[in-house]
């Protein structure tokens, strides 16, 4: 029987040498090891503060045997078949290529001597090892030789193997969103493909403890406190190499747990105005909004459209020179931000009133103020109160519809007056579905998202139209007269002659 290499050297020295941990998290990572049984580079992964790239690396240093990334096109897929797939899922092994006597085979831990004799009993060959990442082995074994959900499941006990795993099977799928509903049964793993949720595969139910551990590490943010079951936030998590951000969201509910995961583009994200690719004429339009000394810029925006980023580049292209910035946001989102460095960031309650901020605005005397999330109508409302006259507002709505904003605004009368004289312009920011091809064909997809900003900018007309109280489809007709070419353009020159009659009608009175 093959004995796995006895080594001279811990993992943890290979990895304190290199640099890549100190001997602090080493002490902590043992005191949570004796608490989980886990392998010690299954714990470092999990806190946190090693990736599985590392151990790998460690491993193969430690172990004197190759390092290598297993990818599905260097694969003998004749090889794997003859392997039942529930012995390799168990063994987290991978056979390579079969030579007279020799099974040379990819695993997450060669120093596994159980695994090693299994693979030898099962083959009667020696086995030659190398070491590859759990949840690239985990991956590339769902795509070979997947196990049906009611047939036998597999013990891993690394969650960030297997999030990493599923998070990379998704992405390859095309998938925008992964789903965990876990019960007493297991743990039910679905992908959302083309609008529809996709049943994937059954894991089994001691993995979701492993699985909230790990995004726990990455950063899952406590629950808020009006709503102690419920905990959700961006992380960021590392697979093949590279970190994909993610919106995470994780429920306690009366029959289980549910995890829903969004990824992220994991391009860069854009910094400045010039960046977000709106059209030259659009931002020279914001421009001109933003450098005013006073008034109303809105942001709307769909849920997940990255409003959070597009707000970051309109705080930067508005601090200017001498210009004080006062932030406000809540919990939920002031953490998504990246305001300029001399930002006065502010978190608030969700739900506040004017009252609240009013005296931090005008003890701070800031000359520009921006809220977070004025998501509803009444919220909307509060950045036309006096307190922020002669400043310049940005306010982030979730208004999809401009005009729908604009009606509400010129419908209430303490708002009228105010947001016809204060409101510059609207920016509406949509998220586009991809179409992305895949094994299973063409899917729609929103795993890496596409932007579309368009700008409605408050011109004379469209004030007085405002003014007047007029419904959010005549007033679309009146921006589209003054040049608005935003989704769905609305056209009907046929009642030009009759807004001619209501606006002469408004100024006579």
């Amino acid at each position: 029987m093959t004995t796995p290499v006895q080594t001279q050297a811990r993992l943890t020295s290979f990895l304190v040498d290199a640099g890549t941990i100190n001997e602090e998290q080493v002490k902590a990572a043992l005191v949570h090891q004796r608490i989980t049984g886990a392998r010690i580079g299954e714990t470092l992964v999990e806190l946190g503060v090693a990736t599985e790239e590392d151990i790998a690396w460690a491993l193969a240093r430690q172990l004197s045997i190759p390092f290598i990334d297993v990818q599905l096109d260097m694969l003998d897929r004749e090889l794997i078949g003859r392997f039942p797939p529930s012995l390799l899922d168990r063994l987290q092994a991978v056979p390579l290529i079969r030579t007279d006597g020799t099974l040379s085979t990819a695993m997450a831990d060669p120093t596994d001597a159980d695994a090693v004799a299994s693979l030898e009993h099962y083959t009667g060959a020696r086995i030659a090892m190398s070491v590859a990442t759990p949840s690239t082995i985990l991956r590339v074994l769902r795509e070979v030789c997947p196990i049906p959900a009611n047939g036998p499941q597999p013990n891993s006990r690394s969650g960030a193997a297997f999030l990493a795993s599923q998070l990379a099977g998704a992405l390859e799928a095309g998938a925008s969103e992964v789903h965990w509903m876990a019960g007493p049964e297991g743990v039910q793993v679905s992908r959302r493909i083309g609008g529809r949720l996709v049943p994937w595969t059954m894991e089994p139910a001691n993995l979701l403890t492993p699985l909230l551990n790990r995004l726990e590490a990455l950063g899952l943010p406590a629950p808020t406190s009006s709503g102690a079951n419920h905990r959700a936030g961006r992380i960021q998590i590392p697979i093949d190499g590279r970190d994909v951000g993610a919106e995470i969201s994780v429920l306690i509910h009366d029959r289980g747990t549910a995890i829903r995961l969004r990824p992220l583009s994991s391009e860069r994200c854009p910094r400045t105005l010039s960046e977000l690719g709106i059209d030259p004429q659009g931002e020279q339009a914001i421009r001109a909004a933003l450098a005013q000394r006073s008034g109303l810029v809105i942001l709307n925006s769909q849920p997940g459209a990255g409003a959070s980023t597009t707000l970051s580049c309109l705080m930067g292209a508005a601090s200017g020179s001498n210009r004080r910035v006062l932030a406000l946001a809540s919990a939920a989102s002031s953490g998504w931000l990246e305001p300029p460095p001399s930002t006065l960031l502010v978190t608030v309650p969700s739900k506040v009133s004017a009252g609240y901020w009013e005296d931090i605005v005008i003890g701070q005397d800031p000359e520009v103020v921006v809220f977070g999330d004025l998501t509803s109508g009444d919220d909307i409302a509060l950045a036309l109160t006096p307190a922020l006259a002669g400043r310049v507002v940005l306010a982030r709505t979730d208004w999809e519809d401009p005009f729908a904003l604009l009606e509400f605004l010129g419908s209430v009368p303490r708002t009228r007056a105010a947001a016809c004289a204060r409101l510059g312009i609207v920016i509406e920011q949509r998220r586009l579905p991809v179409s992305l091809e895949t094994d299973r064909g063409p899917v729609r997809s929103t795993a890496t998202p596409r932007y579309a900003i368009d700008t409605l900018t408050m011109t004379s007309r469209l004030r007085e139209v405002l003014r007047s109280g007029a419904s959010a489809a005549e007033l679309h007709h009146i921006a589209a007269r003054d040049g608005y070419r935003g989704p769905n353009p609305m056209v009907n020159e046929t009642i030009d002659a009759e807004w001619a009659d209501r606006i002469d009608v408004h100024r006579s009175s």
